[in-house]
């Protein structure tokens, strides 16, 4: 895990930083393309729809597969700020303001394959 990487590594689903990195990603956020956001992280780390409604919060995966397949979106601030929560992505990628003294939400892992586990130390 690189230094960034463990940084990040409080959150629910931190994202591998090659996918944080990586032009579809950075496009995607700029232009608060969920549905993009949502599937990379699912081909790409490998996420159930599952871990990935968990990862966020108060959304189920009936709900991250209507976003991913386009049928619904995510508009809300609070949700957008869930995701970038969820999967550790910096606010600023999202364009959400920066909140000061922001720490990662503690979320139970239960439900969290162990090897998409983040653990505090």
């Amino acid at each position: 895990m690189g230094e960034r990487e463990t940084w990040r590594s409080g959150y629910p689903l931190t994202i591998p930083d090659a996918l944080l990195q990586s032009e579809a990603m950075q496009r995607a956020c700029t232009t608060r393309n969920f549905r993009e956001i949502f599937r990379l992280v699912n081909r790409r780390t490998g996420s159930s729809h599952a871990v990935i409604a968990s990862a966020v919060g108060k959304m189920t995966s009936a709900r991250v597969s209507d976003i991913i397949r386009g049928v619904r979106g995510i508009r809300g601030e609070q949700v957008i700020e869930r995701v970038a929560d969820g999967f550790g992505i910096p606010g600023k990628m999202l364009g959400l303001p920066l909140a000061l003294g922001r720490v990662p939400p503690k979320v139970p892992q239960k439900g969290i394959p162990p090897r998409l586990r983040n653990t505090r130390l």
